[in-house]
């Protein structure tokens, strides 16, 4: 500070004491209507700091009715743990909405029709277990057409990924 230089973790942690004070519901109020939608992406990398932000913005009551917070995420992406990111205030999160207001994109347009079957078939003999608490994994569907693989001969491989076991299950 003497150097008057801040990080964006300074920045989280002022916005969310002065949101937590006095005046909290009046900041949050011009906030929400100052920037009336807040889109976050990767939102299961979020950590304690951010999503308390979201809480005490967008989710705090009364909220602006006009107001729009969209969360995208795949908590089976969550990765930046090493920073603070816990797909546990992604869960968290999440339970702010109703079933109805929670959509899912199951066409997977990046991969192949084999690989998606692959992990569709997978997850389906319950595997969900793996993937941390209140995680569960829904069959997609891959967006084009099949991908014929074959070994560098030109011979199609039926089973082209193999699911291998490594390291404790612990």
């Amino acid at each position: 500070e003497a150097r008057r230089e801040t990080t964006y973790t300074d920045k989280i942690t002022r916005l969310n004491d002065a949101l937590a004070g006095m005046r909290g519901a009046a900041l949050a109020h011009y906030l929400t209507h100052r920037y009336p939608v807040m889109l976050v992406d990767e939102s299961q990398d979020l950590n304690h700091d951010q999503a308390t932000l979201l809480k005490r913005t967008y989710l705090r009551a009364p909220v602006n009715p006009e107001g729009l917070l969209i969360l995208v995420g795949d908590p089976k992406q969550a990765i930046y743990g090493f920073r603070g990111g816990d797909v546990a205030n992604y869960n968290d999160l999440k339970q702010h909405f109703g079933p109805h207001e929670q959509h899912q994109l199951l066409t997977n347009h990046r991969s192949s029709q084999n690989l998606i079957a692959a992990l569709n078939e997978h997850y389906a003999d319950g595997d969900n277990a793996r993937l941390g608490d209140n995680i569960t994994y829904h069959p997609a569907r891959a967006a084009g057409d099949p991908v014929r693989i074959t070994d560098p001969h030109g011979a199609r491989i039926n089973a082209p990924l193999i699911w291998l076991e490594s390291g404790s299950t612990n």
